[in-house]
């Protein structure tokens, strides 16, 4: 029973790794064309500014996260100096906030937060289709959307312009 714990968590964390090594190649592509970066250090095209929300669970998976994420054999090479500005607190409405205050006012590349999914419409948030919820998992020839529960996944769909079906937040 104990190997297939420790199995299952390699597996949950090189699915979590690869959702955001996803996330923050969208993140880093963006870096430096923010106009909201004044209110965070500059940190230049090597820096992925970071929110989360903590509601009771925590915020050790997102520091989990961004040092798997900077282990990237293809981060390290492309980002040998990346960096990362992460802020967090409880306000649940937080990150709503920040993307209400449009572009230049939210100095984030990548929010993790509460009801963002009332964004998917605008041009603030990136559609994750294809670079997420379509990525194969390396080592298992799966799709993360397929590793996904089907009724949390069906609730984040979003019907596009083109009339097919777009994901532009995680459960």
């Amino acid at each position: 029973m104990k190997k297939f714990r420790e199995k299952r968590s390699v597996k949950k964390n090189r699915l979590f790794t690869l959702c955001l090594a996803g996330l923050m190649a969208i993140g880093l592509s963006a870096c430096g064309a923010n106009p909201g970066e004044g209110n965070r250090p500059a940190g230049g095209s090597n820096e992925l500014a970071i929110y989360a929300v903590n509601l009771g669970t925590g915020i050790g998976w997102v520091q989990s996260l961004m040092d798997s994420f900077k282990e990237e054999s293809w981060v390290k090479e492309k980002y040998p100096n990346l960096s990362f500005y992460f802020r967090y607190n409880d306000q649940e409405d937080y990150a709503v906030k920040l993307m209400q205050g449009g572009k230049g006012g939210n100095p984030f590349d990548l929010l993790f937060g509460a009801y963002l999914s009332q964004f998917s419409s605008s041009d603030m948030v990136y559609d994750m289709t294809d670079k997420v919820y379509n990525a194969l998992i390396p080592e298992e020839g799966v799709t993360v959307k397929s590793k996904l529960n089907a009724d949390i996944v069906q609730e984040k769909e979003v019907t596009n312009a083109s009339g097919g079906t777009s994901y532009y937040t995680m459960p």
